[in-house]
Parts: structure tokens; C-alpha cells; sequence
């Protein structure tokens, strides 16, 4: 239950939070104290986000503040707040193709269970990726608005509800 994220260098993140970026981006003050082993791989980590063919990411700035509550059941609330971050998202087979944007400004409120499933809400600006195995994926859509989804016990994502604008990063990125 683990996933990369490639920013200044690589982090590991929980596999619930690996289907938007901005999560990724918002822990991108971890990398700052985080020492890059010698041995640590140039290869960027290759996500499933896009139907026919894989996309890398990368995110750079940005300012995040993060808020952690239990409750006596074990609920974990999490919420993350943040602008700044720019991402940039690139077609894995032609790195010649790749799409930049800020996120500007985003939200995201998680709620864990102990069983291992969580609902989402996104608000703001959020990149969000999709894989195979999840409901309706895979895509990788750049969100202006608000997105729920919740991920069962296995990490399997189902898109709940979106509003606001959507652009198809896949659909740029395609050859």
C-alpha cells in the first residue's frame, strides 16, 4: 500500500493519497528535510493515468499546511490546505509532449476509517489521477471546482461527484 511521487525528489505517500497530485504537492515540504540517498533512482516513476500511455509528474513550490484529528473510534480527519505549487505533467512515452499549470489554491479534506476506506473532498485546483483499476479510470483531469471520491480497503478509487471545470490532461498529452 505505497506509491512514489516525484517532486524535488522522490517521497513516499500513503496509497489512498495517491490519486491527486496536489496531496503529493502538499507534502513537498517532507522533501526539503527528506536527504535523496545516493542510490536513489533517476528514473521517474511512471503512473497508469492516461488510457494509452503512462504520464510522470512533477511539482515544484508551494506552501502547505496540514491538520490531523482522531476520534476515539479511530476516524482520522485530515485536512490540507495550500496554493503555489506548480505541476508539470508529462507524457511518459514522448516527454516531448507535457502540460504546466499552478494549482494556485486547493483543499483537501480526507476522512480515514480503520477499515481502510476514506472519503475525499477536493476543492479548489486540483490535478487528479485515475488508474485502471479505479471508477471510472484511468484518466488524469486537471479540476477547478470540487471533486469527492471515496477508495475502498484495497485503495480502488470511485468518483463520487465533480463540479466546476474539467480539463483532460490525457487528451493533451496524447500523441
Amino acid at each position: 500500500m505505497r506509491f512514489y511521487v516525484k517532486m524535488e525528489e522522490n517521497i513516499m505517500l500513503g496509497k489512498m493519497s495517491r490519486r491527486f497530485a496536489p496531496a503529493a504537492a502538499l507534502f513537498a515540504a517532507l522533501t526539503l528535510a527528506a536527504p535523496q540517498s545516493a542510490f536513489a533512482a533517476d528514473e521517474p516513476i511512471v503512473y497508469p493515468g492516461c488510457e494509452d500511455f503512462g504520464i510522470t509528474f512533477t511539482g515544484t513550490g508551494g506552501n502547505q499546511a496540514v491538520r490531523l484529528l482522531r476520534d476515539k473510534d479511530g476516524v482520522q480527519y485530515i485536512i490540507i490546505g495550500g496554493h503555489g505549487t506548480v505541476l508539470t505533467v508529462t507524457n511518459a512515452e514522448d516527454p516531448t509532449k507535457s502540460v504546466t499549470f499552478p494549482t494556485q489554491g486547493s483543499v483537501t479534506q480526507i476522512t480515514s476509517y480503520p477499515d481502510g476506506t476514506a472519503d475525499f473532498q477536493l476543492t479548489g485546483k486540483n490535478l487528479f489521477i485515475l488508474y485502471p483499476t479505479d471508477n471510472p479510470g484511468p484518466s488524469t483531469i486537471l479540476y477547478t471546482g470540487r471533486v469527492t471520491f471515496s477508495n475502498d480497503a484495497s485503495g480502488v478509487s470511485t468518483v463520487t461527484s465533480t463540479s466546476g471545470r474539467q480539463r483532460d490532461i490525457c487528451a493533451e498529452l496524447a500523441p
